[in-house]
């Protein structure tokens, strides 16, 4: 879907007030329709979590979130330092509240869509990188963990469902926790530097190759 949704997007990327109306009137739509169907069912967690047409919102706010912020770039790029570390601060605090605050929403909106504007907001003021606490972030081991966090993603929940469901250890919990948290860094790592940083190489590779044979083409015909 990523290709239609961003041609979509882009068609109308110079009138950021429609994108953000359209955006705005869909979360509340899938507001209510998530408020008022019933939580306890199999069926509703399936459509409210997996399945793809209703969770795909949440990746189009993604997509119009970074068109928004490629568009205000310039002007928020000039805050100063204390005004963006005043920002960070007052979106980790509204993503925390969110957090201590989830167990009374409805189990259908703790899915992820009640997040969903607290997390945008907190990507798009730390997307500057101007306040201390970005500063701060751009720790070497900190970039690496980020740089390895779509495989850890990947790899997780396998992790934990071999272990604490197949496996069943009789050990202390919080050890297996920790057990299952380090296993999937040392998993992740490997899948990053074996598989993934290496095939996306040559993906880039591939297609540059094309590209470049295109132009060769095209000059030698021309």
């Amino acid at each position: 879907m990523f290709p239609f949704i961003v041609h979509l997007i882009l068609k109308y990327k110079d009138n950021l007030l429609r994108i953000g109306i359209i955006t705005v009137v869909c979360f509340v739509f899938l507001l209510i329709l998530f408020s008022i169907l019933p939580s306890n069912l199999a069926l509703t967690r399936w459509f409210v979590y997996f399945f793809p047409v209703t969770r795909i919102f949440e990746f189009i706010v993604g997509v119009v979130l970074g068109v928004i912020y490629l568009k205000l770039q310039k002007n928020f790029s000039k805050m100063s330092k204390t005004n963006a570390t005043l920002l960070e601060i007052i979106t980790l605090i509204m993503i925390i509240v969110t957090v201590v605050l989830s167990p009374q929403f409805n189990d259908n909106l703790r899915y992820g869509l009640v997040f969903a504007p607290f997390w945008s907001l907190i990507i798009f003021i730390f997307a500057f990188q101007k306040g201390i606490i970005s500063t701060l972030l751009k720790n070497k081991i900190l970039v690496y963990l980020g740089e390895i966090s779509f495989s850890f993603y990947m790899v997780h929940n396998l992790i934990l469902s071999y272990i604490l469901f197949l496996w069943k250890p009789d050990i202390n919990m919080t050890l297996l926790i920790c057990l299952c948290f380090i296993l999937t860094l040392i998993t992740s790592s490997l899948l990053y530097h074996c598989y993934e940083e290496p095939m996306r190489k040559r993906v880039k590779q591939f297609f540059y190759t094309k590209l470049e044979y295109k132009k060769f083409r095209t000059k030698k015909i021309g």
